[in-house]
């Protein structure tokens, strides 16, 4: 991120002037914070982002004044502090994100700690996650995201964490729910701090995981129609995973062998016995069982008119 030197020239003598000069050194900490995160000095970082946060933090919540003119100035320095917040909680970011897993979590802890609402915190959730694993740490995972969840009710990175880790307890109206936000969370725009290329790899995987997830879990319970809709969109996002592909095709072929009994609809007990087959070809946990619908299906099917 480029430092705002524009608003350094415009607002830095209003941080020189009256209730505002102690923070005369704003400017002053905040370039050396950048300077440290161009050399990826992750102690100076450490040490000089929370020194910005509270210079900054003290022109945020300086009292309104009455007067209109001091409340023309009071409004152009909060604004000034708020966004130097958003600098320095950039560099912390920057840093971790190129920075040793047990730095990359001192970092992220830290940005929490100061902002917890900060878009870059919210950029930062898929390698503070990666970090955890690495430091064999998964188990602050759920509680990191379902805390950070509260800020960030739209992330793709929790919900995703929050719905494969209920679907690994088999929590399923937990997974569920949390699957069903995972997928509505992309129907808003991409963000634009994601290239094009890094939002489309995301919709791969967590989006593929999302309706994994959803079609898996009503399929177990029954929910054929919702199960079936689910397990179809998921195809083509997980089709280079071995690992869901095997419990896809498993329960589109007892959702449509269902759906087409209930309904006599032989082309429908057909596409059951066709995906039972293809899950019959996957190994895993469910390819005998998949074997043994696949017989059972087509003998239904051969039976039906």
């Amino acid at each position: 991120m480029v430092i705002k030197t524009a608003l350094f020239a415009a607002f830095g003598a209003l941080l020189l002037s009256g209730p505002a000069a102690a923070f005369d050194d704003l400017d002053v900490t905040l370039q050396s914070l950048k300077d440290a995160q161009s050399k990826n000095d992750v102690a100076a970082v450490k040490k000089l982002a929370p020194q910005v946060y509270a210079i900054a933090g003290k022109a945020i919540s300086e009292p309104e004044p009455q007067a209109a003119e001091a409340k023309a100035d009071w409004t152009k320095r909060v604004a000034y502090a708020r966004s130097v917040t958003e600098d320095a909680a950039y560099a912390v970011y920057a840093v971790a994100a190129q920075a040793k897993p047990a730095e990359t979590l001192d970092l992220m802890a830290m940005l929490e700690s100061l902002n917890p609402k900060s878009q870059y915190l919210e950029q930062g959730y898929e390698n503070y996650f990666y970090a955890l694993r690495q430091l064999k740490q998964e188990a602050k995972i759920v509680p990191l995201a379902e805390k950070a969840l509260v800020n960030f009710p739209n992330s793709p990175d929790l919900l995703g964490e929050l719905a494969s880790a209920a679907m690994a307890k088999n929590q399923q109206d937990r997974a569920l729910g949390f699957a069903r936000r995972l997928i509505d969370s992309f129907q808003h725009d991409k963000p634009d701090w994601l290239s094009d290329e890094d939002w489309e790899r995301r919709k791969t995987a967590l989006l593929g995981g999302g309706y994994y997830i959803a079609g898996v879990v009503t399929g177990q319970k029954g929910i054929y129609q919702e199960s079936d809709t689910d397990l179809r969109a998921a195809l083509p996002l997980i089709k280079d995973n071995r690992a869901m592909m095997g419990p896809v095709l498993f329960y589109l072929g007892l959702d449509n062998y269902h759906l087409g009994k209930a309904a006599n609809n032989k082309k429908q007990v057909l596409e059951g016995v066709s995906f039972s087959q293809q899950a019959a070809q996957v190994p895993g946990a469910l390819q005998q069982q998949a074997s043994h619908n696949y017989s059972m299906f087509k003998d239904e099917a051969d039976h039906m008119r």
